[in-house]
């Protein structure tokens, strides 16, 4: 788990906070129920939640980078916070490729990004939705990199994944501060 203040995001959005975690469902989910899922917590708490399929998060660095870039992209208000942040995880300028990469059909982790007010906000909403999910807490999602994460990052971010971490991560931050020049 992860819990940071950022000041890029408080100038940009109304949120000071970003929190990440990852949970493992035992049961398929449907997209359309992880939607909602997010909305009826973002209302009830406040906060801006978006689950991220665990495939798809390279680090928390790579999270935050994409939080912080999509702040500012979304001052002008013409994208959603979500769909910004989407792309900017994924480096492209396409909605519905990012959209159904970060929210794949099936998948049963995920990265739980919560962007929050306050932290005992952030807190609420992450265990109201793992409880929801009937899921259970596993930090190590966040970074862990499997074999199988490592291909769908390989094809996802079309950068190849045999370098050091360090290079790796800092290529993907590359992409993604150029990825809407």
């Amino acid at each position: 788990m992860l819990i940071c203040r950022s000041k890029a995001l408080s100038k940009y959005t109304k949120y000071k906070f970003i929190f990440i975690n990852g949970i493992h469902t035992e049961k398929h989910q449907s997209r359309q129920k992880l939607i909602d899922v997010t909305r009826k917590v973002d209302g009830k708490y406040g906060v801006c939640c978006l689950l991220v399929d665990s495939k798809m998060v390279f680090s928390p660095l790579h999270v935050i980078s994409a939080i912080e870039h999509a702040a500012r992209a979304s001052v002008d208000g013409k994208r959603d916070l979500k769909v910004e942040i989407s792309l900017y995880l994924l480096a492209t300028t396409q909605i519905s490729e990012a959209l159904e990469k970060v929210l794949s059909e099936g998948s049963r982790d995920f990265c739980v990004l919560i962007l929050a007010e306050d932290e005992n906000s952030a807190h609420a909403a992450f265990r109201e939705i793992t409880e929801i999910l009937e899921g259970s807490v596993h930090p190590d999602l966040v970074e862990t990199h499997t074999r199988d994460k490592l291909r769908c990052q390989e094809e996802a971010y079309g950068i190849k994944l045999d370098a050091s971490h360090n290079e790796v991560e800092r290529t993907l931050l590359e992409k993604i501060a150029i990825s809407r020049l």
